[in-house]
């Protein structure tokens, strides 16, 4: 079953491109975009990652971020158009992992959805023999990145990223 990752955007081309991106990644998107409906949803589908902008209608980005990590450790990944440093401090102290910014290309979203997938995501092994039972699995291509355990820090996203330790 592919990973399920939840998209935070009120932004309707944004989160329709963000979960035409991710589909494509063999994942599945499931989009809102309200930050109380997003703490719901998490709670009823605990996706594996959780892709979160700051501005929403109802309540700000800071308060998903903070109520998303009181309830488990997801990857929180922000995804704004904000350089506000005040206002990435804040949702970084509240609990997120990265902060990438918009606009950004679907290259760059690929990349830190990958670096931040925990590896329980990885495709299923698949077989090329006639009778599975005699030959070894082989795995489909995938990109290695490191994981929060291993640092450093995943390579060429470009975003900023939260210490282990905080």
């Amino acid at each position: 079953m592919p990973a399920e990752v939840l998209v935070v955007e009120d932004d309707r081309a944004i989160a329709e491109m963000i979960g035409i991106v991710l589909a494509g990644q063999s994942l599945r998107p499931c989009v809102t975009g309200s930050g109380e409906r997003a703490i719901t949803e998490f709670m009823r589908s605990h996706p594996r990652l959780v892709l979160l902008d700051l501005v929403l209608p109802d309540i700000d980005g800071v308060a998903v971020c903070k109520a998303i990590r009181a309830l488990a450790p997801t990857p929180i990944v922000v995804v704004s158009a904000s350089r506000d440093p005040e206002m990435i401090a804040a949702v970084m102290a509240a609990g997120a992992d990265d902060y990438l910014l918009k606009p950004f290309t679907i290259r760059q979203l690929v990349k830190c959805v990958d670096a931040h997938l925990p590896a329980t995501s990885a495709p299923t092994p698949i077989s090329l023999a006639e009778n599975p039972a005699d030959a070894a699995p082989v795995r489909s291509p995938q990109v290695m990145t490191p994981n929060r355990d291993n640092v450093p820090a995943p390579v060429g996203t470009g975003s900023l990223q939260r210490s282990p330790n905080t």
